[in-house]
């Protein structure tokens, strides 16, 4: 027979139950209206596709590319002169020229200390859309004659050691996954905060075939790595003929804005290229820490294009400048003045 004792304690753990369920709930739901106040909507819900500016080809000597601007000046003569070179994430694709991290970089140094035996520092944006690193290597022919650069800055992107592993195709099968996803689970469409514990997963099984074949480029049988072996050739010569003219030559690995979390999944990419250039005497600057931890898609021109927004440009100079102003600062020797280039059509 249970005696009021009994009943007191079977009332007082019924009560501890229902304390700690409600305790659950309700800090349950203070997390969900956070991630509702902190957490973007579905990037995976927007609709359309990515909308480039159109390109327009631009002469440097012989050289003739998809360039934000051509070379038909000599540059001044007292001026300190940076020649990046790189794909569309050096162009800036979708991103006002001012905005990209080579523009924000320059602004810095010029707003920054004065450089003896320099007036002003000057960069050429040799960002090639589409282009792998033979177009770099021609480019910086052409911009050697013309623009004589101090400093050489090569800027990878893990797509370009590789042919064929384009990110627009994975993004696309990661939106239909993610909003099957949505159309078919009640938490999924109404809880961000149950968005945000299992989206990451989805992620990483969605852009798993993607990333694959990333890094098959690189440790993948002989037919799939000779566009690595070819651009580590012409990454060397780049280097060799800036150190026959004078100039420093250091190299920047852009890591893919997929999965930047501490496990990132193309980190042995990463170290694979910076390997090569350490081995090679290259000095050389991952951006891989400098995104880790932040969420890839917010980093995006949007749902459907990779390349990084203006955030993802701000993130690229905060860390290059570093980098970019101790090389300046330590260039005691100004190179003469870049002589005219040729009109165009000459």
């Amino acid at each position: 027979m249970e005696t009021g004792r009994h009943r007191k304690q079977r009332a007082f753990r019924l009560g501890l139950v229902v304390a700690v369920a409600i305790s659950c709930l309700l800090s349950l739901g203070l997390a969900e209206i956070g991630a509702r106040l902190l957490l973007p909507a579905p990037w995976y819900l927007e609709d359309g596709e990515s909308s480039w500016p159109p390109f327009m080809k631009r002469r440097v000597g012989a050289a003739v590319e998809y360039l934000r601007a051509g070379m038909e000046a000599p540059a001044p003569e007292d001026a300190y002169r940076i020649l990046f070179l790189g794909d569309s994430f050096t162009y800036g694709v979708g991103v006002d020229e001012s905005q990209t991290f080579v523009s924000r970089i320059v602004t810095r140094l010029n707003e920054g200390p004065p450089n003896e035996g320099f007036r002003e520092h000057i960069a050429f944006n040799g960002g090639i859309p589409g282009s792998l690193t033979g177009s770099w290597k021609g480019l910086h022919e052409a911009a050697q004659e013309l623009f004589q650069p101090h400093l050489v800055v090569v800027v990878f992107f893990l797509r370009d050691g590789q042919i064929g592993a384009g990110s627009t195709t994975a993004v696309r099968k990661m939106k239909e996954r993610l909003r099957e996803l949505h159309g078919s689970s009640f938490l999924f469409q109404h809880s961000y905060l149950y968005r945000q514990l299992f989206v990451r997963p989805l992620i990483r099984e969605v852009g798993k075939e993607y990333l694959s074949t990333m890094a098959d480029g690189y440790f993948g049988p002989p037919a799939r790595t000779q566009e690595w072996k070819r651009a580590q050739s012409n990454v060397l010569a780049m280097r060799d003929r800036a150190e026959e003219h004078g100039a420093k030559f250091v190299m920047v690995i852009f890591p893919v804005l997929f999965d930047l979390g501490p496990d990132y999944p193309l980190r042995n990419v990463v170290d694979v290229i910076a390997d090569f250039a350490r081995s090679n005497d290259i000095q050389t600057l991952s951006l891989l820490p400098a995104y880790t931890g932040h969420e890839a898609s917010e980093l995006w021109l949007s749902s459907f294009d990779q390349h990084p927004n203006e955030r993802g440009h701000a993130i690229a100079a905060d860390a290059i400048h570093p980098l970019v102003a101790r090389l300046v600062a330590h260039d005691p020797n100004p190179l003469p003045a870049a002589p005219l280039a040729p009109e165009a059509g000459d």
